[in-house]
């Protein structure tokens, strides 16, 4: 008999355990904190629609460009959007396609391109959730352009930056010249600026305190001379002499001289007021005027533009942004071999 009775209770405590468990474990379940993170497995054809148009923004096409198709198949009930678009000649269509791609950057989403004629008519196809959502066909077209110009930027004020901020500017991907005023740190710059794929520029002016290159307007003719063919001489693989025509050496009788043997070493120089400037601003205000000064520019204009490295930095995003578009940042020599082909 104790030994049943043992065995009952026995019995009776591991139903109890199991009934504790059981109920620890329902306590748990409702307090505990479960993190779900929503899977999209399908991206909307307006939220499509909607990048693929901006992409093609980004890239300068413009709205008469962009034909919207009816879409009569009741078997793509997904596909909403079909379109044909005209591409300006200077446009690879290939770009256009990285940009939607790009712009699109979604694991449930899927993108097709094919070319149908060998450096022309190209398909794409955008697909989410095993849907066709969107469907383009692209075109060149010889009669359309994109709003563009040429555009020099000329670094100036390198004389206030450091060896290591101006191997950091040195390095930048952009096109541009450098602004030199004539020195002995600055002969010593010439040599890295062409190195690194840029345009050394010289300016002539009252600025220069070097022994060698100084010029004033009070100097005798041969002082003048032997200055200005220094400049020459030390600054021979400049691209360009830049005449500061506010200076007061501009407006006196040595001007003349400088221009005499500038004229006579076939040396190419353009005034320092064709340069337009960016007025000292925040960035914010510094990005509107860049943007507002591009976008003044008609199609084939050509104009150059004066920055401070910081100044570049500033710009850059907005300098990216009018590339794709059409615009082209191009070294001073490109801009005006431009201008004299046009002539």
């Amino acid at each position: 008999m104790n030994i049943l009775t043992d065995k009952k209770k026995l019995i009776q405590i591991l139903f109890g355990l199991a009934f504790i468990i059981l109920i620890a474990n329902i306590v748990a379940d409702k307090l505990g904190v479960k993190h779900y993170t929503p899977v999209e497995s399908s991206v909307s054809a307006e939220k499509i629609n909607s990048k693929y148009l901006q992409a093609l923004k980004n890239y300068g096409i413009q709205t008469q460009w962009i034909i919207k198709q009816k879409h009569y198949k009741s078997d793509d009930d997904s596909l909403l959007y079909k379109y044909k678009i005209k591409v300006p000649n200077d446009l690879p269509i290939a770009l256009l396609i990285n940009e939607i791609t790009d712009s699109l950057d979604n694991s449930n989403v899927k993108i097709q391109s094919k070319e149908i004629k060998i450096g022309g008519e190209t398909q794409l196809k955008i697909f989410s959730g095993d849907n066709l959502k969107l469907q383009a066909v692209f075109n060149y077209n010889d009669d359309i352009v994109r709003k563009s110009g040429l555009v020099s930027l000329i670094i100036r004020g390198i004389e206030n930056i450091n060896d290591d901020e101006f191997n950091s500017l040195l390095k930048s991907p952009e096109r541009f010249a450098v602004l030199l005023t004539p020195s002995k740190d600055s002969k010593n710059r010439i040599n890295q600026i062409i190195n690194d794929q840029k345009e050394p520029l010289v300016l002539i002016s009252d600025e220069s305190t070097d022994l060698d290159y100084k010029m004033r307007a009070g100097f005798s003719d041969n002082r003048i001379r032997n200055s200005i063919r220094a400049i020459i001489s030390d600054y021979s693989e400049a691209a360009f002499f830049v005449i500061d025509d506010k200076s007061k050496i501009y407006f006196s009788p040595a001007m003349k001289i400088i221009k005499d043997v500038l004229d006579r070493g076939k040396i190419k120089y353009f005034n320092l007021s064709s340069c337009s400037y960016l007025k000292p601003a925040d960035k914010i205000e510094m990005e509107k005027q860049f943007e507002e000064y591009v976008k003044k520019l008609d199609t084939d204009n050509k104009s150059l533009i004066l920055l401070t490295p910081d100044e570049l930095d500033t710009i850059i995003p907005d300098l990216i942004k009018f590339r794709k578009t059409g615009y082209k940042f191009v070294r001073p020599s490109v801009l005006f071999d431009k201008i004299q082909g046009s002539n």
